[in-house]
């Protein structure tokens, strides 16, 4: 069900390509499945890894379409919270 939700969400980022919402929203939820126990076992560090990438490349190109958004930069801190990247 969230791998559907996720190329709805990329479908419309190519669609309104304009606009900053829909890569904050793919962004958030590539960061939020990171959340899940099944992906902090070993064996899924590398899936981890790209999920994290992913997610901050979407947060970046949001980013770049509006500077301004609080959301985006609170974001892009959380998952650098999460990576232990404090400064």
């Amino acid at each position: 069900m969230l791998l559907l939700f996720l190329l709805f969400l990329l479908f419309f980022v190519l669609l309104y390509c304009s606009s900053h919402i829909p890569s904050l929203c793919v962004g958030t939820q590539l960061s939020k499945m990171n959340d899940h126990e099944v992906f902090y076992q070993k064996k899924h560090k590398y899936f981890q890894f790209i999920m994290k990438q992913l997610a901050l490349e979407y947060l970046m190109r949001a980013i770049a379409l509006c500077p301004t958004d609080p959301q985006v930069h609170h974001e892009i801190g959380i998952i650098h919270f999460k990576n232990n990247q404090y400064l």
